[in-house]
């Protein structure tokens, strides 16, 4: 009987014991390192650097800094969508596809694309942030144009086509601002077509402007985008 009493007091002692520890397993609210963010419309300005995907023919818009301007809306949850607009000051060069090697340079031009673009983008971490940072995903299709009627000399044209972009980051949001921080990489996906006048090469012996079994397409453009945002209704 001795026996069964200690034993019944010693697993009493362990449970009285092992009681804080097990509560301290928990998350107190207020220490918690996720927090609601609650806001519906979003205005960022952001800046950055788009890359050049890849031109075999070197006569497509290069990479350039850019500037934009995007508005979020949240739908629900981690889900928001949004609308942006992209200016990017890029330049490229004038090729003229009948002339030899030597003679072929026509110019080299600043040539500003414009991008525009809508889709959506989801939050990893729902609609809460874990120590004011929120990493987010998007995807979205839009439209690129250079805005220039026609093409050069040569007969290549940038116009204007269907795009895709997608990408990711994380947004800094700190508690009780309206004022909230982005930084993400974002892919314009978008289609270079070349003239059948670069394909061939020129009387004289001199090579063509495409390599051997090069041709257009669609290429990724990478870019780097920095913003600071404004929350308009939280």
């Amino acid at each position: 009987m001795l026996r069964r009493f200690n034993v019944a007091r010693a697993f009493a002692l362990i449970a009285c014991l092992a009681h804080p520890a097990l509560a301290q397993l928990g998350t107190i609210p207020e220490k918690s390192p996720f927090r609601d963010v609650e806001y519906n419309h979003e205005w960022t300005f952001f800046t950055g650097y788009l890359t050049n995907g890849g031109d075999p023919a070197g006569v497509a818009p290069g990479g350039g800094p850019l500037v934009g301007l995007r508005y979020d809306y949240h739908f629900s949850g981690p889900l928001y969508g949004y609308a942006r607009f992209t200016e990017v000051g890029s330049s490229r060069i004038a090729l003229n596809p009948g002339k030899p090697l030597a003679k072929r340079l026509i110019g080299d031009y600043k040539w500003p694309m414009t991008f525009f673009d809508v889709g959506l983008e989801t939050s990893l971490t729902g609609q809460k942030a874990w120590h004011n940072l929120m990493p987010v995903m998007s995807f979205g299709v839009g439209a690129y144009s250079d805005f220039i009627n026609g093409p050069d000399v040569g007969g290549f044209s940038v116009g204007s086509g269907l795009m895709f972009t997608f990408g990711g980051g994380v947004r800094y949001a700190p508690a009780n601002k309206r004022w909230q921080l982005r930084a993400e990489a974002y892919n314009y996906f978008y289609s270079i077509e070349y003239p059948p006048s670069y394909e061939n090469a020129p009387p004289g012996g001199s090579t063509s402007i495409l390599p051997a079994g090069a041709k257009g397409g669609y290429r990724s453009n990478w870019s780097l985008q920095i913003g600071a945002s404004y929350t308009l209704i939280r």
